[in-house]
């Protein structure tokens, strides 16, 4: 069940989420949320609560469902933009029977903020840590990087290089967009032995770039994909 709408300090929307036994009904999830803020001198920011979600990059926070607490906000006349969290990673609710339930308690909390986030220009650098009994042993404790973006009329390029306490791993992403052309050139390094807070990145171990060229006419499509790599964690 659900609500949403105005109020005089932005948008609210609450949810509650409920598993239904055949003698009970327990509720096993809420979300509370307020978007485009507004509280006295405080603008221009969103708060959400209990059940969410965030992602920062590929190399730090690539994505993860939490219960706790998350804030986006600008500040500095929108130059430069926040985000901050703190929650206990991926709730898990184990019902035995109708009223009892285990949870394995992990946490994860970190900290995002990028300079001129409105620009074509932008710089941000991540944060975020993770800890609890039950996590992973693979997972690392802290991990940090560094992103930037920039655009030149029909050039977008980004880049990002991610440090986990032990290795450094880079991706670099291009993209040309003229009329009907498109055309992508992404490279990587990621060492075999990098870990995220939450997970392993995608293409583990690879060194090499990939090339994507595509083409919307009237009558056709065109797309065709390069992918040249070095696999170091299965040598080939």
């Amino acid at each position: 069940v659900g609500t949403a709408g105005e109020t005089p300090y932005g948008t609210v929307d609450a949810s509650m989420n409920f598993y239904k036994f055949a003698d009970s009904t327990e509720r096993v999830g809420e979300r509370l949320g307020l978007v485009n803020g507004r509280i006295g001198p405080f603008e221009d920011f969103s708060i959400r609560g209990f059940d969410t979600n965030v992602a920062f990059s590929d190399l730090s926070v690539p994505g993860r469902s939490f219960r706790g607490v998350k804030l986006d906000a600008y500040a500095v006349n929108k130059d430069f933009k926040y985000t901050v969290f703190q929650g206990h990673d991926q709730a898990q609710f184990l019902f035995i029977t109708p009223g009892i339930f285990d949870v394995q308690k992990t946490y994860i909390e970190g900290a995002s903020a990028t300079l001129f986030p409105e620009g074509d220009h932008q710089y941000t650098f991540n944060f975020a840590r993770g800890y609890g009994d039950y996590r992973d042993n693979y997972l690392k404790d802290k991990v940090y990087s560094v992103e930037t973006l920039q655009r030149y009329g029909d050039l977008r390029i980004s880049a990002e290089t991610g440090y986990d306490e032990d290795v450094v791993s880079s991706l670099v992403r291009t993209e040309l967009n003229k009329d009907r052309h498109r055309l992508m050139l992404n490279l990587r390094d990621i060492d075999g032995d990098y870990v995220t807070i939450v997970g392993r990145p995608s293409n583990r171990g690879e060194a090499g770039g990939n090339l994507n060229y595509y083409f919307k006419g009237t009558d056709a499509r065109v797309s065709s994909n390069l992918d040249i790599y070095r696999d170091r964690l299965l040598p080939n």
